[in-house]
């Protein structure tokens, strides 16, 4: 595993020092990681559940869920709709020339 050499301010490293039960190793791996995931857009479960909040996931559960076999028929319906109108676009569009 590659090794990176990290600079810290005396102040910063003498309260680190106050606390010598944390591995601060792990600390500034997971701190670069979650940067990275902010960076290109993704997040763990946990960092989503934090960052909703306990109550929103109270109120999402709380939601009936909707049927996935609706659902499809629904998204298989405006697929088909979208694609009627584009097609009546473009014949308008070659119509006016």
């Amino acid at each position: 595993m590659p090794a990176i050499l990290v600079s810290i301010k005396n102040d910063v490293w003498k309260k680190m020092k106050k606390y010598p039960e944390i591995k601060w190793t792990q600390v500034m791996r997971a701190s670069v990681e979650d940067r990275l995931d902010q960076m290109e857009g993704s997040m763990s479960m946990e960092q989503i559940r934090e960052w909703l909040g306990p109550e929103l996931i109270r109120e999402i559960r709380k939601e009936p869920r909707p049927d996935p076999v609706e659902m499809q028929k629904k998204i298989k319906e405006s697929e088909w709709r979208r694609l009627q109108l584009l097609t009546q676009a473009r014949m308008n569009k070659a119509r006016k020339g």
